[in-house]
């Protein structure tokens, strides 16, 4: 009896043996098939993981800013505070041309001024915003 519980007992450890190799040979063929067709986030280009990514959006992270009939959203902190703080003319001046792709003269006859003043204060903006960005980025 007991010699027959041994030969149970190697049968059983070869059958064992046996399952765990096959096991991991079907694992070892799993996985490369699967590296064949998976490529890793780290290995991404920048323009490529923007196609499988996506970024969520919350109304409190947005500054909303209405020019005449448009609503502009702007996602950076920063820069939408510094946008914030300027004066709404200039401010209108700026989502026009930057945001919305107006050109000094569409934005002048919109104002019913010359596009010299327009750029006069598109430029004052644009440097108001940066300066404002720049002390908030050494705070």
């Amino acid at each position: 009896m007991n010699e027959n519980i041994e030969i149970l007992q190697r049968q059983f450890d070869v059958y064992c043996t046996k399952v765990l190799k096959y096991a991991s040979i079907s694992y070892y063929h799993a996985n490369r098939r699967r590296m064949e067709h998976e490529v890793s986030f780290s290995s991404l280009l920048e323009k490529d993981l923007a196609e499988v990514s996506t970024t969520d959006r919350y109304p409190c992270m947005l500054y909303h800013f209405q020019v005449r009939e448009w609503l502009v959203e702007v996602q950076n902190k920063p820069l939408g505070h510094a946008i914030e703080r300027l004066t709404p003319y200039r401010r209108e001046i700026l989502l026009l041309s930057f945001f919305l792709g107006f050109k000094n003269k569409e934005i002048a006859a919109l104002y019913g001024c010359n596009a010299r003043k327009i750029s006069y204060h598109k430029m004052r903006a644009v440097r108001q915003i940066r300066a404002e960005m720049e002390v908030r980025h050494y705070e």
